[in-house]
């Protein structure tokens, strides 16, 4: 059993070892480069009047915002096999 004065750092290591540590930095940086921030593109993307999109199974999906065409969405982006965009 350890003391309180060392309790502390084994609590500090704890934390930072469950929330990525240092290695979290990285990863932020690969998703903000990842497919998802490429931005719009028609051939990948279709456009959406808000949002959110509510999937046939009741959750969700969430669109993203481009300046240039407004919001946008993947046309799996509910996963249920059926796309969500107009063809």
């Amino acid at each position: 059993m350890t003391t309180n004065g060392t309790k502390g750092p084994w609590v500090a290591l704890t934390l930072l070892t469950a929330c990525g540590g240092a290695g979290g930095a990285s990863s932020l940086e690969e998703s903000a480069s990842g497919p998802r921030a490429q931005g719009y593109d028609p051939a990948q993307h279709c456009l959406v009047g808000s949002s959110q999109i509510l999937c046939p199974g009741g959750i969700y999906a969430y669109a993203q915002w481009s300046d240039e065409v407004g919001w946008y969405i993947e046309p799996d982006a509910c996963g249920t096999g059926t796309p969500i965009c107009p063809l």
